[in-house]
């Protein structure tokens, strides 16, 4: 730390950052606190990892007691242990391909409701034909795919009845 806070002054910077994993950034922050004389302008941050870490666990916190994670379980996508370490932030990858599973979903549902609403109110008419065209384009390079992103098209088809376009599902006006 002394050596970036010498490294800073010789280039005329005021205020010095570093980025530090976990472990280490725990240890920076301390010397930092012990020695406030020398390091009261040093900025110790925490790694890009670690950050995104602590926000997978925020998401968890606020959300699980809220029905994520009842949802991540009696969906059958996992384990009850390993939903309570996603919410946690211990599993990362998990905690990535979960919070995505659970988006689109929700997106899903949500432009399942969307469409019924504008079809109640008769308002499928004024969609502009280029809306259902990306649509469709969305719709097409998921199914090139030969990923995961199956599983996403065969949730696309039960929302929407097996057809590549709202239009076709829902009567118009």
């Amino acid at each position: 730390m002394l050596k970036c806070l010498e490294m800073a002054k010789a280039v005329g910077q005021n205020n010095p950052v570093q980025i530090f994993g976990q472990y280490l950034y725990a240890i920076a922050q301390q010397v930092k606190w012990s020695m406030p004389q020398i390091f009261h302008s040093h900025i110790v941050r925490l790694g890009g990892f670690h950050m995104v870490s602590c926000y997978i666990s925020a998401i968890g916190k606020i959300w699980a007691s809220a029905g994520l994670r009842d949802l991540l379980v009696d969906s059958g996508a996992y384990a009850g242990c390993t939903v309570d370490q996603i919410l946690q932030g211990k599993q990362f990858n998990r905690g990535v391909r979960a919070y995505t599973l659970a988006y689109e979903t929700v997106m899903a549902l949500w432009f399942k409701k969307c469409f019924q609403w504008c079809s109640s109110q008769r308002k499928i008419a004024n969609i502009d034909e280029k809306f259902w065209q990306t649509m469709l384009s969305c719709h097409d390079a998921f199914s090139d795919l030969n990923t995961n992103a199956n599983i996403m098209i065969k949730k696309w088809q039960y929302l929407t009845g097996n057809n590549p376009t709202m239009r076709t599902v829902l009567p118009e006006p």
